[in-house]
């Protein structure tokens, strides 16, 4: 059966849950087993209380909620250390859980890098370098520059709505599926956030609102860096987590590149 959602109830059901986003977070920087988020150590900067991680329910419910939204994918296996010679599934936060949610982005923001560099790898190299430092220091703006372009088979007699939109068990009804330039208004809000890294892009220009945006970020000097909790390492992807063949990221007009950077729809 598949479910109905939005972009922003996913990103909200991430954001409102603490024990949802510690998970993502922590399976941003390398594949996990649940096993290992059951019995979770400590990792730096997320803290743990008795009732959040600990609690085995709790992470076996998180864990399915997310794995059927698509924020947690599959990329490998492991061994079992309770079934003798089983095997259990390795799983990695996905690109979607970044594009969906800038919070995570800004609270992993190494990850988040790592990410978004496999994603863009296919570009050309001068759009690859500009589009991935302008989204790099605002996630804000990766979350209005994608599209999905393919879709799974849906085994669902009564779905009606588009393949392309759906990622686990869910129909995300306003996911775009071709390039969509943003509003002037959405583009103002996503460069009124403090850049990460707290440097502005060389690539990132465009209209006098775009200019002023910059210009409000460099005299306000509380707002000079991005609110992140600190630079954490992440393993190299394995693949599935960007979804290939489904997620490309579009074009943003104050992003400053030689060519087109949408795939066809």
């Amino acid at each position: 059966m598949i479910f109905e959602t939005t972009r922003e109830a996913i990103r909200q059901g991430i954001t409102r849950s603490e024990l949802r986003f510690n998970l993502l977070r922590i399976c941003s920087r390398a594949p996990r087993t649940i096993h290992d988020l059951i019995h979770a150590p400590r990792y730096p900067g997320i803290e743990m209380g008795l009732f959040s991680l600990q609690s085995e329910i709790n992470v076996t419910v998180e864990l399915g909620e997310c794995k059927n939204q698509g924020l947690l994918v599959r990329v490998g296996q492991a061994p079992d250390p309770v079934v003798p010679g089983g095997r259990t599934e390795l799983l990695r936060t996905s690109l979607l859980a970044f594009l969906l949610c800038p919070e995570l982005a800004r609270a992993e923001p190494k990850a988040y890098r790592c990410y978004l560099e496999s994603w863009l790898s296919s570009l050309e190299e001068g759009d690859r370098r500009d589009m991935a430092e302008a989204l790099a220091a605002f996630p804000e703006l990766a979350g209005m520059a994608f599209y999905s372009a393919t879709g799974p088979e849906v085994d669902d007699p009564y779905f009606q709505g588009d393949p392309r939109r759906v990622f686990g068990v869910y129909h995300i009804r306003d996911l775009p599926t071709r390039p969509l330039p943003p509003g002037a208004w959405e583009l103002w809000r996503a460069l009124s956030q403090p850049p990460l890294g707290g440097r502005w892009p060389q690539g990132l220009r465009g209209p006098l609102w775009a200019r002023l945006a910059r210009a409000k970020w460099a005299l306000w000097p509380r707002r000079r860096t991005g609110r992140t909790a600190g630079e954490f390492l992440s393993e190299p992807l394995a693949g599935p987590e960007l979804f290939p063949g489904r997620l490309y990221p579009a074009s943003i007009a104050v992003v400053q590149t030689s060519s087109s950077t949408s795939r066809p729809s």
